[in-house]
């Protein structure tokens, strides 16, 4: 149960990093965030990069890591 934890946390840290990284847009260009079609694609952008995060940290989690050919024949 413990390694089930440590998993959520870290795909949970690696979701709010990828949304994180996706508003850093607000840093750059705070005059177009600042109304309601630039909100809209800040929500975007950040939804955009919480998917990447999810989807780098699952393909590259420990437990879920394929397992090559060798592998496969011994076990």
């Amino acid at each position: 149960m413990k390694d089930l934890a440590v998993w959520l946390k870290g795909f949970g840290v690696a979701v709010l990093s990828g949304a994180i990284a996706g508003t850093t847009g607000s840093v750059v260009a705070p005059e177009a965030i600042n109304t309601e079609d630039g909100r809209a694609a800040l929500a975007t952008v950040a939804a955009i990069g919480a998917a990447k995060g999810a989807y780098l940290y699952l393909t590259s989690s420990p437990r879920y890591q394929r397992r090559g050919n060798e592998e496969r024949r011994k076990g």
